[in-house]
């Protein structure tokens, strides 16, 4: 499953969530009736960028409780900060600052279906 299926299947499962909770709070009264299209947005990215990412999550995958160790050992981080890079995440030094300043200077939501 590549990066943009894995967002989107993310951003349905929350969508799904979200909506069943605040379907309790009422926020359907106020949607319309009826059939209505919606778009499925996913996170368009450079193709060097999905292929590290898929490289960084099958080792994190493959390594798990070390990996769980490793942020666990960095909980400290504040929102923004970067987890610093380590061996064990299957990329180089420099895939892994490529794969960073590429997702936070060109990362962008894009429409990739309608249902």
């Amino acid at each position: 499953m590549n990066f943009i299926k894995k967002t989107v299947a993310v951003l349905a499962a929350a969508a799904s969530f979200s909506a069943f909770a605040e379907n309790r709070l009422g926020i359907f009264s106020v949607l319309p009736t009826g059939l209505s299209t919606a778009s499925i947005l996913g996170i368009a990215t450079d193709p060097k960028v999905e292929k590290i990412s898929r490289i960084f999550t099958a080792a994190a995958q493959a390594n798990n409780e070390w990996f769980k160790g490793y942020v666990a050992a960095h909980s400290n981080l504040k929102p923004g900060d970067i987890l610093p890079y380590h061996k064990n995440f299957g990329i180089s030094e420099d895939e892994y600052r490529f794969f960073i300043e590429s997702i936070q200077k060109s990362a962008r939501i894009i429409e990739v279906g309608k249902i």
